[in-house]
C-alpha cells in the first residue's frame, strides 16, 4: 500500500495488486524502474520536480483557483480522442507538491518544538502534559499550558475508543462508493457529478467528500456541498442517495490515521500522480491511502462501471478520479446536475447582496447626476460673464436650443445604442421590461488563464480570453438586440487582480463583485465569493461568458435550464 508522510503525501513506494499479480510503485505513480510515463513529458516534468503545466490529452498542468477549463465547442484545438464525450472538458491545473511558504507544516514542526521543549517526540496530549507536570512549565507560556491542559482533559474525556471512525460508521446493510477530489471548484462539481453516474448504476450510496482547496487556494480549507446546495431536495428529485464525509468521520486533531483503499481510475495512480487537490483531501481527513488496479485501464463510463461491479464485495468502493470519466456530452448536467439548487441560506444571502449592491448604485447614480449639473452650472456661469443683457439673453436661447438638441441626441443614442456607447446606467426607459432587481452578468476569467490561452488559443484568444473591450461590443450587440435590457446595471465576476483592468471595468460603468464589500466569505464561508459568482450568473437577465470555461460554462446551464434564458459565449 501505498503510504502516506507526516504531511499526508502519499509517499510510496508501496504496492498494487491487479489479478493476482503484484506490482510496485513509485511515488509519481510509475511502476517501479520505469523511466517515463508512456511518454507522457509533462509528467516527466512533474517527476522532475516541475509544478506547472497543461494537461490537454496527457499533458498535465496547473488547476485555477476560481475554475477550471474546457475545449470551446467548435474550435479548433488539435485531435480529442474524446471528442463529445465529458472527457473533452479538460482542466488546466498546478499539480505541485505540497508546500507551505517553503516548509511542511506538520508532525515534523511540531517534533521540533517537542524537543526544544524537553518532551517526548510525537508525544500525546496526555503523555506531554505528563512530561511538563514533572520537568515544569518554565519552557511554556501560560496560554500554551492551559491549552495543553485543555487538550489532556478533551482527550482523556472522550478517550480513543469513542472517536468516529469511517468504517464503524457504515450501515452494514448497504454499499457505499466514494472518490478523491480533483481540480479546481467546478472541477470537483463535475467530479461529482460523474461520480454520481457511476453510483447510482452500481447501485450504491455515494459518500461526498467536501469541497477541497486546491493549489491555487491558500485557505487550506474545505467545506461540505450541503454548505451551499440543498441536497435533500436533490435526493429527493433524483432518486440518488449521498451522505457527506462530515456525518461519518470527523476531521479533527484528534482523529487517528485511518486506512483507505481506492481503485486506479483514469490513470491517476498509475499513467499519472494524484493531484494537489487530492492530495489535500487526504492530509486533511488522515486518510492513509493505497491504491489497487482494476482489471482494465480505461476512461469510458461504459467500460468502467462494469469493471467497479465485478468489486462487488466492497463495502466502501473508492475511485481516485471522478472528473475524467468520458461521459457523453452535458449527460452529467442532464441527469443530476441541472437539480442541485442553492440551499435557502444561499439564497436569502444573495439577495441581501443584490440589496447592497443596488444601494450602491443607486448611490453612485446620484453622485454622478450631482456632479454633472454642477459642471453644467459652472460652465453656464463662466460663459455668461462679462456678457451684456442682449448677449445673455442670446446666450440663452442659444443654450436652451443646444439642450434640447442634446436631449434628442441622446435619446436616440439611447435608443440605437452605438458602439462607441461607454456607459449604461438605468435612465427609466420606458421599454425596459425587465422586472426590478434585474442586472446583467459578464464572467471575465482572467488570472491564470492568460497563460493558458496564449498557449492553448492564440488565434482565437477573443474566445477564451476577451479583453474588456470585446465584452463591451458583446454587450452593446446584447443591447440593440432586445431593449428591455437597457439600462440595467451590470455585475462582473472576475479573478482579475491587476488595479488597471479593474479600473477599465469601472470606466464602463460595471461594478465588480468584491467580496470585501459582499463579505460572502464571512457569512456563507471560504468558497462563498466564487459560489456567490455563480448565484449572480445563475439569476441575471442575462449572462456573457467565456467559451472555454468551465466556471462560465454550467452558469450557462443554469441560465437555460433554471430560467429559461438565453445566455451568450464569447
Amino acid at each position: 500500500a501505498w503510504m502516506m508522510d507526516q504531511d499526508g503525501l502519499v509517499t510510496g513506494p508501496g504496492k498494487s495488486r491487479s489479478g493476482g499479480n503484484e506490482k510496485t510503485w513509485d511515488l509519481y505513480g510509475r511502476p517501479a524502474g520505469s523511466s517515463s510515463w508512456k511518454n507522457d513529458k509533462s509528467s516527466q516534468d512533474l517527476a522532475a520536480g516541475s509544478d506547472s503545466g497543461v494537461d490537454r490529452g496527457g499533458v498535465s498542468g496547473g488547476d485555477e483557483e476560481q475554475e477550471d477549463y474546457m475545449v470551446s465547442d467548435g474550435m479548433d484545438v488539435g485531435s480529442n480522442a474524446n471528442e463529445g464525450k465529458g472527457g473533452e472538458v479538460d482542466e488546466f491545473f498546478e499539480d505541485d507538491e505540497y508546500e507551505m511558504d517553503g516548509s511542511s507544516e506538520g508532525d515534523d514542526e511540531e517534533d521540533e518544538d517537542d524537543f526544544l521543549l524537553g518532551l517526548t517526540p510525537g508525544a500525546t496530549p496526555q503523555e506531554a502534559y505528563i512530561d511538563i507536570w514533572n520537568e515544569g512549565s518554565d519552557n511554556l507560556s501560560e496560554d500554551d499550558f492551559l491549552e495543553l491542559e485543555e487538550d489532556y482533559h478533551l482527550v482523556a474525556k472522550t478517550g480513543r475508543s469513542q472517536q468516529q471512525s469511517l468504517g464503524r460508521s457504515l450501515d452494514p446493510n448497504t454499499k457505499y462508493m466514494t472518490y478523491l477530489p480533483y481540480a479546481g471548484l467546478t472541477n470537483q462539481f463535475y467530479g461529482m457529478l460523474r461520480a454520481i453516474m457511476v453510483a447510482k448504476s452500481l447501485g450504491r450510496t455515494l459518500i461526498l467528500p467536501p469541497i477541497t482547496a486546491s493549489s491555487h487556494d491558500k485557505s487550506k480549507q474545505n467545506q461540505p456541498w450541503s454548505d451551499y446546495f440543498d441536497l435533500g431536495t436533490f435526493m429527493q428529485l433524483t432518486g440518488v442517495n449521498v451522505v457527506e464525509l462530515k456525518d461519518l468521520r470527523q476531521a479533527d486533531r484528534f482523529s487517528s490515521i485511518e486506512s483507505l483503499n481506492c481503485h486506479i481510475t483514469c490513470g491517476f495512480g498509475s499513467l499519472r500522480p494524484l493531484d494537489f487537490t487530492a492530495k489535500e483531501f487526504l492530509r486533511q481527513w488522515k486518510f492513509d491511502l493505497s491504491m489497487t488496479q482494476l482489471e482494465i485501464e480505461t476512461t469510458e463510463f461504459n467500460e468502467l462501471v462494469p469493471a467497479l461491479r465485478s468489486q462487488e464485495n466492497e463495502q466502501m468502493l473508492c475511485i481516485t478520479n471522478g472528473y475524467k470519466i468520458a461521459v457523453p456530452t452535458k449527460e452529467e448536467w442532464d441527469l443530476y446536475g441541472r437539480y442541485f439548487y442553492f440551499n435557502p441560506a444561499v439564497d436569502r444571502f444573495f439577495s441581501a447582496a443584490l440589496d447592497k449592491l443596488s444601494a450602491r448604485n443607486s448611490l453612485q447614480q446620484q453622485q454622478r447626476l450631482y456632479e454633472s449639473e454642477q459642471e453644467r452650472s459652472q460652465q453656464q456661469e463662466e460663459e455668461s460673464l462679462g456678457l451684456d443683457e442682449e448677449k445673455q439673453q442670446q446666450h440663452h436661447n442659444d443654450f436652451d436650443q443646444s439642450v434640447d438638441t442634446n436631449d434628442q441626441l441622446y435619446e436616440h443614442m439611447n435608443n440605437a445604442v452605438t458602439t462607441n456607447t461607454r456607459h449604461y446606467y438605468n435612465n427609466n426607459n420606458i421599454n425596459n421590461a425587465a422586472p426590478p432587481g434585474s442586472y446583467i452578468s459578464i464572467h471575465a476569467r482572467r488570472g491564470d488563464f492568460i497563460d493558458y490561452c496564449q498557449q492553448q488559443f492564440p488565434h482565437a484568444l477573443s474566445s477564451c480570453l476577451p479583453t474588456t473591450q470585446e465584452l463591451a461590443s458583446k454587450l452593446n450587440d446584447l443591447l440593440v438586440s432586445d431593449p428591455s435590457l437597457r439600462g440595467l446595471p451590470v455585475y462582473v465576476s472576475t479573478n482579475e487582480d491587476r488595479s488597471e483592468e479593474l479600473a477599465e471595468f469601472r470606466s464602463m460603468g460595471w461594478q465588480v463583485l468584491e467580496d470585501s464589500f459582499l463579505e460572502a466569505s464571512e457569512r456563507l464561508g471560504v468558497f462563498g465569493p466564487m459560489m456567490m459568482d455563480q448565484v449572480f450568473m445563475a439569476q441575471a437577465q442575462t449572462l456573457i461568458g467565456v467559451r472555454t470555461s468551465t466556471f462560465s460554462r454550467v452558469g450557462v446551464y443554469r441560465q437555460e435550464d433554471w430560467y429559461g434564458r438565453r445566455a451568450f459565449l464569447m
